[in-house]
């Protein structure tokens, strides 16, 4: 598979393993389902997890920990810090080798909140009846007066969890720095 014809992340990653397997000894490893597991991407070989429809299972730690063990692998490059069972599985390997975590964060920290914001009354915009638009008023209101501050509070828990349990944790854009520091109450990002 080439990474022109992949998008979003599996591009980025499939770049990034392109560039370092030059130097170093890269491997993926993924939650495919059987009927979409491949062996490799980019010359690059793929590993599966065995059960790919629970990240937390023991099969899967105790496959990781093998693996990380078996390929003496330093570096675990965590692409999906959105995924919390997933983050959750890094940290516990971290913790039960001496594997470094770099964790990746593809999005803007505020991306949940962002996307609920801008999907309200879109069915307004496309003509749908005034009971649409008033049930989208709701669902507005409802938003800023507690998904927004949940999800705050979701993304607080989960940045502080992923800054103080990864030994690297990469934005998006440096942009981003404040916003990160500002949420988790963090004094020194570099």
């Amino acid at each position: 598979m080439d990474p022109l014809n992949m998008c979003g992340i599996k591009r980025v990653s499939s770049i990034l393993a392109k560039e370092w397997a030059k130097e170093y000894n890269v491997r993926f490893i993924t939650f495919s389902p059987k009927e979409k597991q491949i062996k490799e991407i980019c010359g690059i070989r793929q590993f599966h997890f065995p059960e790919p429809y629970n990240i937390l299972s023991e099969k899967n730690l105790e496959y990781f920990i093998s693996f990380i063990k078996e390929t003496k692998t330093d570096i675990i490059l965590h692409q999906h810090s959105n995924i919390d069972e997933f983050t959750d599985l890094c940290v516990r390997v971290k913790e039960m080798t001496n594997v470094k975590l770099v964790t990746v964060r593809h999005f803007a920290i505020t991306h949940d909140n962002d996307i609920i914001k801008h999907s309200f009354f879109i069915k307004n915009r496309l003509k749908k009846s005034p009971l649409a638009y008033l049930k989208e008023l709701l669902l507005f209101i409802r938003f800023h007066l507690y998904k927004r501050r949940k999800n705050t509070e979701t993304d607080k828990k989960r940045f502080s969890f992923i800054i103080n349990n990864s030994d690297k944790f990469v934005l998006l854009s440096n942009n981003f720095v404040d916003e990160i520091k500002s949420r988790c109450n963090i004094v020194d990002v570099i």
